[in-house]
């Protein structure tokens, strides 16, 4: 699905998603954890849709929530 403002790039093999760039948020790229050899080394600061979240996962921190992208916070935090 494309949507305007937003460009993604996928693994030509497999078809997943690798890379992601948001028209709203210049100068910053979005690389899905899962693709990182050491994800668990790296620490969260916010959580974004989390109204979204699988009604099964429950994550025990005090990091703020925003129930959707938190643009206005990633904005403020672009280079």
């Amino acid at each position: 699905m494309q949507v305007s403002g937003v460009e993604r790039w996928n693994c030509t093999v497999c078809g997943s998603p690798m890379l992601a760039r948001f028209g709203y948020l210049p100068g910053q790229f979005y690389v899905p954890i899962g693709v990182l050899d050491n994800a668990d080394s790296l620490s969260p600061d916010l959580h974004c849709h989390a109204d979204n979240a699988l009604p099964w996962l429950h994550i025990a921190d005090d990091l703020p929530r925003h129930h959707s992208s938190a643009r206005d916070v990633l904005k403020r935090t672009a280079p």
